[in-house]
């Protein structure tokens, strides 16, 4: 490796407890921004999803920004670049389909259970549990 990659890479470690924080909200930020751009091009298209644009975005984030700090971390403990990555991909693959799943399993929960008319004025109709946070 040449120290150019090397001194690069060794920049992005973090050595603070709050430099790892700002890692992860960077990356959750950019990840949900990006799954919201990404359904936005395939609404356009035509493509039909399953999942809502705020799960989307969501379970997105939460892939990137658990990445990033994990990747992070692994770097900070001194973990080859390889096994990091593999640590890092597996670690927030996990976590993004728990918030997929979750996310399905609590507005499913709602939708069977709210019951309402189109009559009814919008600021009475009940959200979704998945909208509050």
């Amino acid at each position: 490796m040449s120290m150019r990659f090397l001194s690069k890479f060794t920049a992005t470690i973090p050595t603070q407890p709050d430099e790892l924080l700002a890692i992860f909200v960077s990356e959750g930020t950019a990840g949900f921004a990006g799954g919201l751009a990404s359904r936005l091009v395939a609404s356009l298209i035509g493509d039909k999803k399953r999942d809502g644009n705020f799960l989307k975005g969501t379970t997105s984030g939460a892939y990137f920004g658990v990445r990033g700090a994990v990747k992070s971390l692994s770097a900070f403990l001194g973990l080859s670049i390889p096994v990091a990555t593999l640590l890092a991909d597996v670690a927030a693959s996990i976590f993004a389909e728990g918030t997929k799943a979750f996310g399905r399993k609590s507005f499913n929960e709602w939708e069977s259970s709210t019951q309402f008319t189109l009559l009814e004025p919008p600021w009475k109709l009940p959200l979704p549990p998945n909208l509050y946070w």
